[in-house]
């Protein structure tokens, strides 16, 4: 698919995060977050974002927007925010 140049060229930009690369949803599908866990899905991720923002009773399944946009509107600091992200929407590499 990709010439040796070319495959050098883009393992540069990656690694310099200069390129954006769109895949379909199932090509995560054995991907780990930051926690070691499957990348959760809109119902699992807003139970998470329930728990992360510490509210009582069992999750209502409420939508994932209406989750996210409390999330967002909650007074916790913003690099809480950041790392609750990061450790539940970012790839776990294994180098």
């Amino acid at each position: 698919m990709f010439s040796d140049t070319d495959e050098k060229y883009l393992l540069r930009l990656l690694g310099r995060n200069e390129v954006v690369l769109f895949l379909g949803s199932g090509f995560s599908g054995d991907a780990q977050n930051q926690n070691g866990e499957n990348f959760p899905t809109g119902l699992a991720l807003g139970q998470k974002i329930w728990n992360f923002l510490d509210y009582s009773g069992d999750y209502d399944n409420s939508s994932l927007p209406e989750m996210y946009q409390t999330f967002l509107c909650a007074g916790i600091k913003r690099q809480y925010k950041i790392d609750f992200l990061n450790s539940n929407l970012l790839m776990h590499f294994n180098l």
